[in-house]
């Protein structure tokens, strides 16, 4: 049998493994969401195949508005592709899986 002492070590032994585990995990998390929202504004400005698509349309790192308050028309394409295929693309909960409609999404599509 092993004794209080003993049992103590090996908890705390344990605990320090998970800890450390958990602090790799947040590291790695905190990288996936910078990649998550350098592609999230990426897809704003490329096109499907890639090219750069209308550079005076508003985003992080351009603060002039959209002309006439609208989306243009590649960027509200790329927004409705995404729609279709199951992602949400409004704000609240850009990228994230859908499992309905949503009210925010398809009102910025109507835009």
């Amino acid at each position: 049998m092993i004794s209080l002492p003993e049992r103590l070590g090996l908890m705390e032994k344990s605990l320090r493994l998970l800890q450390e585990e958990l602090g790799q995990v947040r590291r790695e998390a905190k990288t996936l969401e910078e990649e998550n929202r350098r592609l999230r504004r990426q897809l704003c400005w490329l096109g499907d195949d890639g090219s750069r698509r209308q550079p005076g349309l508003p985003g992080e790192d351009d603060p002039r508005p959209a002309p006439d308050g609208d989306i243009a028309r590649p960027a509200r394409e790329n927004l409705a592709r995404l729609y279709q295929e199951g992602f949400h693309i409004c704000h609240q909960l850009f990228g994230r899986e859908r499992e309905e409609e949503c009210l925010f999404c398809q009102g910025l599509l109507r835009k």
